[in-house]
């Protein structure tokens, strides 16, 4: 599908004083994909100018929260964004419900420090858990700008 952009004001590549100001077409886009950024909530919308140039574009959805109405929402991403006109109504609804509800937050899980860990004499600059569902997936690794790196066992602190 392709979306022809509509400014108002003066075209880009008319010397000055040779066109009038109006309406005017700028480019033909073809929407490739849209994906989901959790944080901050946004969807990045992937397109194609005319000549082929792969380019991308983010719209910011900070306002998103659990309890916002979907649908205003998608009805609002359709009128302002020309991109994306092209994607079906059921899809974009899809991707904000999925992005909104990731935004809930569990206030009943309590968390409490079992153990500091004081592994390095300088700060860390990198810190990593193995895998979940890994056979060891208890293990931590440290590393920090004293050059050590230690590996420690989640379950006891050691």
């Amino acid at each position: 599908m392709k979306a022809v952009l509509l400014y108002w004001g003066r075209e880009p590549e008319a010397p000055r004083g040779a066109s009038r100001p109006g309406l005017f077409r700028l480019t033909h886009m073809s929407l490739k994909r849209c994906q989901l950024r959790h944080y901050p909530p946004g969807i990045i919308v992937e397109y194609e100018h005319e000549g082929g140039i792969a380019a991308r574009k983010t719209i910011d959805l900070l306002d998103l929260s659990p309890v916002t109405d979907v649908s205003s929402v998608v009805a609002s991403l359709k009128r302002n964004e020309p991109l994306l006109q092209q994607a079906p109504d059921e899809q974009l609804r899809k991707l904000v419900e999925s992005l909104a509800s990731k935004l809930v937050c569990d206030t009943t899980q309590e968390f409490c420090l079992f153990k500091p860990l004081r592994p390095h004499h300088l700060p860390l600059t990198h810190c990593a858990f193995n895998k979940a569902g890994d056979k060891d997936g208890d293990k931590l690794i440290t590393c920090s700008y004293d050059k050590t790196c230690k590996l420690w066992d989640t379950r006891t602190g050691n």
